[in-house]
């Protein structure tokens, strides 16, 4: 009798809570399902499997969830809040010159500093070049590049400015209380060109805007004596600029260190071929950065891509983003740019003098090269505005100061011969 009474008993209790459990699940879900993610769906499931009936709970519960998750919208769930845009990818048109604009937040944004884009701007720069906005965030992020863009479109900002933006992040836990880097440091960024005319120019480039970052840049080259160079190695580099001959001779004086290298750029890598480095290049490639965790970033920027540079790229890089700015033209200068060689006496004076003449008669074509009568207006825009202005100002005197020296531009009896005096006088 006490075990029916005990059997009666234990299955009224399992029905009672069997009944709670339902209604309890049936409650949960309709009350708190709308602010779930679909994994929880899974977890339902496992509580009514506790019934005998799990069965008909489960599709009951099943076509309930369903009913509910089927008519909430993710984005307007209650207590959630919009995406943020900054996370959100965008499609980035580096033909636009507003999106260009040094201006553009996004650039700061990006890891470009404002004390950076403050010396651009002293300098006039207030539009990027499209291989400078391509090459900006994958240099940045560490991927080794291939740029491809011809001279004379800003190749040495376009690997510069994210080179060092990406430096001086990497060398911010070194710095001390005072915000200097320790003396005697080794270089952490290498860049090699071919001539020692492009090194003392890129050095120039760099220097202007690594200067506010308190990075120290020297350019290595040959022709000049080896203890300066030592010195300032000595002393500590941030970036080393040279041309593969001295910075090979400094490092079999043991004056040089390339084990904490953490970023190296070949600028005018074709040039470095045909000139002959292609092997010192490789010796200097196969020792930089032995003392990193990370392999080194290689950047590659020339105006052609010769089979040499592709394999130094297949040896030395990896997961390369390849840049190609040029739009698939021969062309190794920018269409903005005109070459005009000229034979002149020795001497710097005689190259001033005869300068000053060329400047004259180059504005003169760009000033009078088309017809007035020209049906395409699109063709009479000149990229050089002091060629446009005298162009707008045919009936007045132009002056442009040239060397210390003004240059007077009349208007000439035909186009485009033009008549120019120069004055000796200072303005």
């Amino acid at each position: 009798m006490l075990t029916t009474v005990s059997s009666r008993f234990f299955f009224m209790l399992w029905l009672v809570s069997t009944h709670l459990r339902r209604h309890a699940v049936r409650a949960f879900s309709t009350t708190t399902l709308s602010r779930q993610l679909p994994q929880q769906q899974a977890q339902l499931r496992y509580l009514s499997s506790f019934s005998t009936k799990a069965t008909v709970y489960d599709e009951d519960l099943d076509s309930a969830i369903d009913e509910i998750l089927g008519s909430v919208e993710p984005a307007h769930i209650k207590g959630s809040k919009p995406m943020r845009t900054d996370l959100v990818a965008t499609e980035e048109d580096f033909t636009d010159p507003n999106f260009l604009r040094t201006t553009n937040p996004r650039w700061i944004q990006a890891g470009l500093d404002s004390r950076v884009l403050d010396v651009l701007n002293s300098r006039g720069i207030t539009h990027f070049t499209k291989v400078q906005g391509e090459a900006f965030d994958p240099v940045v992020a560490g991927r080794d590049v291939i740029g491809r863009s011809r001279t004379g479109t800003g190749k040495t900002l376009a690997f510069g400015l994210p080179s060092i933006a990406r430096l001086n992040q990497l060398l911010a836990s070194r710095r001390e209380a005072n915000g200097r880097l320790p003396r005697g440091r080794l270089p952490g960024m290498l860049v090699l060109c071919p001539t020692r005319e492009l090194a003392r120019q890129v050095k120039d480039e760099l220097a202007a805007v690594a200067e506010p970052l308190g990075l120290f840049v020297d350019v290595f080259h040959g022709g000049v004596s080896y203890d300066p160079q030592s010195r300032a190695l000595s002393q500590g580099l941030d970036i080393v600029v040279g041309t593969p001959g001295r910075v090979m001779d400094h490092l079999d004086r043991g004056t040089l260190s390339l084990d904490e290298l953490q970023i190296v750029v070949l600028d005018e890598a074709d040039e470095m071929l045909n000139m002959g480095f292609a092997e010192d290049v490789e010796v200097i490639l196969e020792g930089a950065g032995k003392s990193n965790n990370e392999k080194t970033q290689c950047l590659l920027f020339s105006a052609t891509t010769p089979k040499w540079v592709n394999e130094i790229g297949r040896r030395y890089q990896r997961n390369v983003l390849e840049i190609d700015a040029t739009g698939n033209q021969d062309a190794r200068v920018a269409s903005t740019v005109r070459h005009l060689a000229v034979q002149v006496p020795p001497g710097v004076s005689a190259k001033k003098a005869i300068l000053e003449d060329i400047i004259a008669v180059e504005i003169s074509k760009d000033a009078g090269g088309m017809s007035e009568s020209a049906s395409d207006e699109s063709e009479n825009e000149f990229h050089n505005p002091v060629a446009a202005a005298a162009k707008k100002a045919r009936k007045q005197h132009l002056q442009q100061k040239i060397l210390e020296r003004p240059l007077s531009f009349a208007k000439p009896r035909k186009w485009p011969t033009i008549s120019c005096r120069v004055e000796s006088s200072k303005v």
